[in-house]
């Protein structure tokens, strides 16, 4: 089940990046007024909830304790993170269009604690899911050695299935995935073979392209690798809103000279998938300030509705709807609220403001001067993401809540 049940409406536009975007008077929240030291006091107070009442942890978990650190340039989790990457092995599943979430979790951590363990692990789940993901020569013969469908060569307009993932191992499952363009990004960043960028291209692209992630919805969920046609094999599935936020994720890393498809546009809506791909984006999106306001709203109104409507207050557990008051302790919902606010904290303080959160930025960047491989002083580039975050992504925020 997801956890956020209520997003507002995630617009990919294509604007121009000196286009204007301008914050609907419909949104509620847009604004976090709590200081950073109380920011910081909840997310934390959440994360010893966790370790305190729950019993075994995952990736996911660990992998928001590491993004905590990159946000705020600290090493407050790095003891527990390392320990649990230097323990953990790759096993292999059989959801291989889903199984690259562990490489992600691991490259996470890794562009903030440089370890190597965390690397390995990630290329073993790469190297495991790319047996599962179409190339251009499986297209071209029209198999793939895993499978025994018949890959078909074009879809959606004369597009290609290269960069799609089979969801599942079983040889005669047909449903493609598009889960592959963050940890492809990661593992380029960090490891500086083209092998992992092409992957990361070839991702994006058939999220643009055949998914139509950027189209009305975000596209579909998944469609049928088979010759016979691309259909939708889902429908409007929740699913859908998983390989968006990875794929959002992996922009925020991929170079500005990166192209992806046709870059199609539309509306769509997410969930804390989306929430954690914004979030990147937003720690390295430069300019325009009324993009980076666009952006920090979205972010804010997931902060205050988890913090005001999927708690009570004095507790620190956080439910799976964003109704409340909380159910028993899930690690798995206290995972995702995390990220939320975790996410959402790292929303610009404006300069002088006496600790005041404020969206209303009046630079051209958003404050964080961290880049992607955790080098805490290093200042990303305004080239270096506008030619792929400014036109695909002006991530606008709009819509009602439904509880």
């Amino acid at each position: 089940m997801s956890f956020l049940h209520w997003l507002p409406v995630l617009l990919l536009t294509s604007r121009a990046v000196g286009a204007e975007y301008v914050v609907p008077s419909t949104w509620s929240g847009t604004n976090i007024t709590a200081s950073n030291e109380d920011r910081q006091a909840i997310i934390e107070a959440a994360i010893q909830e966790a370790f305190t009442l729950g019993t075994s942890f995952n990736a996911d978990f660990y992998s928001v304790l590491a993004v905590s650190d990159l946000y705020n340039n600290a090493t407050t989790y790095k003891n527990q993170v390392t320990a649990y990457f230097a323990t953990t092995t790759f096993q292999g599943s059989n959801m291989s269009g889903i199984i690259s979430n562990e490489g992600v979790d691991a490259m996470r951590a890794y562009q903030v604690y440089q370890d190597s363990a965390m690397l390995n692990l990630a290329i073993q789940v790469w190297e495991y899911s790319r047996s599962y993901t179409i190339s251009s020569a499986n297209v071209a013969s029209g198999t793939i050695p895993t499978k025994s469908v018949n890959v078909g060569k074009t879809c959606s307009g004369g597009a290609t299935l290269v960069g799609g993932v089979f969801w599942l191992t079983d040889v005669d499952d047909p449903t493609l995935y598009g889960a592959n363009t963050a940890l492809s990004a990661y593992l380029a960043q960090a490891t500086g073979n083209t092998t992992y960028l092409s992957a990361a291209m070839d991702s994006g692209a058939f999220m643009i392209d055949v998914i139509q992630v950027t189209s009305p919805g975000n596209g579909v969920a998944s469609i049928s690798a088979n010759a016979s046609g691309c259909g939708d094999i889902w429908g409007a599935g929740s699913f859908r809103l998983d390989h968006t936020g990875w794929f959002m994720e992996g922009l925020a890393i991929l170079p500005g000279s990166t192209t992806l498809g046709q870059q199609n546009t539309g509306e769509g809506v997410g969930d804390s998938t989306i929430v954690q791909g914004i979030g990147a984006l937003y720690h390295v999106l430069q300019g325009p300030a009324d993009l980076l306001t666009y952006v920090g709203s979205f972010l804010s109104v997931q902060y205050n509705t988890i913090t005001s409507a999927a708690t009570t207050p004095g507790s620190n557990v956080y439910a799976n709807s964003w109704i409340g008051p909380p159910a028993p302790f899930d690690l798995t919902n206290q995972t995702q609220a995390v990220f939320a606010l975790v996410n959402g904290a790292q929303v610009n303080l404006s300069s002088g403001n006496n600790g005041t959160a404020s969206n209303g930025t009046s630079g051209s960047g958003n404050g964080n001067n961290s880049d992607n491989s955790g080098n805490p002083n290093s200042s990303n580039s305004d080239a270096q993401h506008k030619s792929l975050i400014g036109p695909i992504v002006g991530a606008v925020v709009s819509g009602e809540p439904t509880h």
